[in-house]
């Protein structure tokens, strides 16, 4: 047998080291799956949580007869609440009273929290159709935002701005008003971002 032949037989039957280099190669593709299942996963209770404080919030105002900046103070605290454990630096929200009057749906009052740009009064919104109430009537709508951080950084590398708007309609009342009115230009959110 010649020197070639030999090492043809001892190459092909030599398999150690095959399945180490099958395992280098699939590996890496296992263990960023995993990480990145574990990721969206994080990302999807994440997500979860924030649609809890925007149901939280249009839940507990819709609740109301009226609104000052005690009620404000303790619906805005509540919410912090439902998203613990996360860290709530990076919650926005935005409570409104949207008012049907004659085929659109204006802003009666809007207050926000930690939320940058303003809803003025009177200010057009689109309501879902299923939503719209009836003439003279409001519905409160609950916008929340929230800046969450990868987990891992596998899958999504930065954060990630999360949002949902909640619609409720007030319970006891036809509309929910909001005193002081002026309340909404400035309310100082009981808590910093």
């Amino acid at each position: 047998m010649s020197a070639e032949q030999r090492l043809r037989t001892n190459l092909s039957s030599n398999r150690c080291g095959a399945a180490a280099v099958e395992f280098a190669i699939i590996g890496g593709f296992l263990a960023t799956f995993f990480l990145g299942a574990v990721e969206i996963a994080g990302l999807i209770e994440k997500d979860r949580r924030v649609m809890r404080v925007a149901a939280t919030i249009g839940d507990l105002s819709a609740r109301s007869d009226t609104l000052g900046e005690d009620g404000l103070d303790e619906i805005f605290h509540a919410a912090r609440l439902v998203v613990a454990p996360l860290d709530p630096k990076g919650l926005r929200m935005r409570l409104s009273s949207v008012i049907e009057d004659g085929g659109s749906a204006t802003v009666a009052w809007s207050v926000q929290c930690n939320w940058e740009e303003e809803l003025s009064p009177g200010s057009e919104v689109s309501l879902p159709s299923a939503i719209v109430p009836s003439a003279g009537n409001s519905v409160l709508m609950a916008q929340i935002e929230m800046d969450v951080p990868s987990t891992y950084g596998a899958v999504v590398e930065t954060e990630v701005t999360l949002s949902d708007t909640a619609f409720y309609t007030p319970r006891e009342v036809s509309v929910v008003p909001l005193i002081p009115l002026d309340l909404g230009d400035g309310y100082v959110c009981p808590f910093e971002s």
